[in-house]
């Protein structure tokens, strides 16, 4: 019975699968480019050659502004003089602003951790805190740029359900961060995470230029920062402004594709609901347990090429349950596996002192294992791997804790010949 049941699932799990590989008639796909970490500290001279680039190609993009850069080095916590956006600075972006071809986006505060393990500058900070900073920087851009900002892009993509009620209040409209995100949020706020960067462009491409996905508003939102390019002298760059140009001019070349920003793609696309961020993110929250999934899921969605598009809330539905039940599979198929494998071991190389010793530790083994997951993990992601491992050790305890009755007969058999 339980085999008829592991084929049931497996032939549910491929028919779910090869729904969501389905063909479908070709739509429209929508580019966004989100450039990140302009401030007072990025390279003049680039963004202005950048900025005419997409000039050049009549191509709009969303630019990420922080007001108050930190003067020193962002990822260390300590307190730093900051340097607020320059007249001339915001001199581009209103130049930009007057052409239809540049959003400005709010882009954090200072772009400045407050933790020193994990970089973030809002999440799990008060909300009072969250509400000032968002504020402030909202109100001097606005004044620096004169006009309206209704996008938000937090600093290293991290975020907290207190960061969306501050953007709420304040009346921002949209919320772009990565797709790793969590099931807490203002439903009012619409949610548009970055999919690829630059690396990842030519497969982007690929994706676009093929017809007959079956695909429900895809949108690709390109992340990059000054950091990319060679001509920022950073050791982080891996491409040059010729080579952008060339990018570029690939993608205007492709049908079926269409150019937005953020703002624009907010309110022309018929749902960017917190339900499509969950569903897209490669992340499932049991409580206060997260499993992270992409381990599958970003195999399974590479192979059509769609990890780099926003999909809608079905197809990405189907990503997951596939990816969530090959998840729950292998981890009860090794730990089935552990559990006879070491049953078998000990059938054949127990005596029964040792026996009853493993049968005492491996109860107080699996009790330890679930306080590690209810506590450590809770904090963090249960990866593929980690759950693996975790299957092993229970299924290790039950093979050790499961009576023998092979043992206690040799054993029994050796007393009577005593």
């Amino acid at each position: 019975m339980v085999y008829w049941a592991i084929i049931r699932v497996i032939i549910c799990l491929v028919v779910g699968f090869a729904q969501a590989l389905a063909e479908a008639p070709a739509q429209e796909i929508k580019v966004i480019f989100r450039y990140d970490d302009f401030s007072q500290k990025s390279d003049l001279v680039l963004e202005r050659c950048l900025l005419k680039l997409f000039e050049k190609y009549e191509i709009p993009i969303t630019v990420g502004v922080i007001p108050f850069v930190c003067a020193g080095n962002a990822h260390d916590p300590i307190p730093q003089p900051v340097l607020p956006l320059s007249n001339e600075k915001a001199q581009i972006l209103s130049q930009g602003l007057e052409k239809g071809l540049i959003e400005v986006a709010l882009h954090g505060y200072t772009h400045q951790t407050r933790e020193g393990k994990t970089y973030t500058e809002f999440r799990d900070a008060a909300f009072h805190e969250q509400m000032q900073r968002i504020k402030e920087g909202k109100e001097f851009l606005e004044n620096m740029v004169r006009a309206k900002i209704v996008t938000f892009i937090p600093p290293w993509n991290t975020y907290d359900y207190w960061t969306t009620v501050a953007i709420d209040r304040l009346n921002f409209e949209i919320l772009s961060a990565g797709r790793y995100a969590e099931p807490y949020g203002v439903r009012r706020i619409r949610y548009l995470p970055a999919t690829c960067d630059l690396r990842n462009i030519y497969k982007a491409m690929h994706v676009i230029s093929t017809p007959g996905m079956n695909l429900n508003e895809p949108i690709v939102i390109i992340l990059f920062h000054p950091y990319d390019f060679l001509e920022s002298g950073d050791s982080r760059a891996f491409i040059t402004l010729s080579e952008m140009e060339e990018l570029i001019s690939r993608l205007t070349r492709l049908d079926r594709v269409s150019f937005s920003t953020l703002r624009d793609a907010g309110q022309s696309a018929s749902d960017l609901s917190l339900g499509r961020l969950v569903r897209n993110s490669p992340l499932i929250f049991v409580g206060p347990i997260v499993f992270d999934i992409s381990a599958i899921v970003e195999r399974i969605r590479n192979r059509n090429g769609t990890q780099f598009l926003y999909l809608d809330q079905q197809t990405a539905s189907k990503y997951r349950t596939i990816g969530g039940g090959l998840y729950c599979l292998s981890s009860m198929a090794v730990c089935v596996c552990a559990a006879l494998g070491v049953s078998a071991v000990r059938r054949h190389t127990c005596q029964m002192r040792i026996d009853r010793l493993f049968r005492i530790m491996s109860p107080l083994v699996a009790a330890l294992l679930m306080i590690y997951l209810f506590t450590t993990l809770t904090t963090s992601f249960i990866s593929f791997r980690t759950s693996l491992l975790v299957a092993v050790l229970l299924g290790s305890c039950v093979g050790l804790w499961r009576p023998d009755r092979s043992i206690s007969k040799k054993s029994g058999t050796v007393g009577n010949g005593r």
